[in-house]
């Protein structure tokens, strides 16, 4: 699998880090039209986050051996940075935007899921405490339109599940990847702390 990063600059408590991984063969143009499609979602966006925050994909895309988690090799790539928009002021830190991820595998008996959280939304997309629903409408599209760009490019977007060590209850299990297929936000305001996950 293949293996993104974004940081994100110019707020508190930045920087920020978000990682993202592809699927597909692990190839130079591969690595490009990931890191490409990550850089294409993030500016899509650039009107939900303060104008503040730059975010920049970092042009070092690791191939990843998804079963233990290790890097094996890496490809150059080249994107332009993202600067939000937004202008009507920062609301708590702590405060993010979040896509649902959705898969069609299954691990442990659930649902394979992961999380997507947008830093630095803006004033002006509360209501009552809680998204606007333009700004839902705005991550929930601008997802899907990745999620879709990227497995016509045959690099599709997916979720990771690490390795897991033996435990008491819990056998030990490899890691394995599992490709996005749908995408939702929630109704609320994700509260994240460290966006150094």
């Amino acid at each position: 699998m293949m293996r993104v990063n974004a940081q994100w600059t110019g707020e508190q408590g930045a920087p920020y880090f978000t990682t993202v991984h592809f699927g597909g063969e692990e190839t130079n143009g591969n690595a490009q039209d990931a890191a490409s499609r990550f850089a294409v979602f993030l500016n899509t966006i650039k009107a939900m986050y303060t104008n503040k925050l730059t975010v920049q994909v970092n042009p070092t895309v690791l191939f990843v051996n998804p079963e233990t988690g290790m890097a094996f090799d890496a490809a150059s790539t080249s994107t332009g940075p993202a600067t939000g928009t937004g202008s009507d002021g920062l609301l708590p830190p702590a405060n993010q935007g979040m896509v649902r991820l959705g898969t069609s595998d299954y691990s442990g008996g659930r649902a394979v899921r992961g999380r997507l959280f947008i830093p630095g939304p803006t004033k002006g997309y509360d209501t009552d405490g809680k998204p606007y629903p333009a700004y839902r409408s705005a991550l929930k599209t601008a997802a899907e339109t990745m999620i879709a760009g990227a497995a016509a490019d045959g690099a599709p977007f997916v979720i990771w599940s690490s390795p897991r060590k033996a435990t008491t209850k819990l056998p030990a299990r490899d890691g394995f990847i599992s490709n996005v297929t749908t995408a939702d936000t929630w109704t609320q305001w994700a509260i994240l702390r460290s966006r150094r996950d």
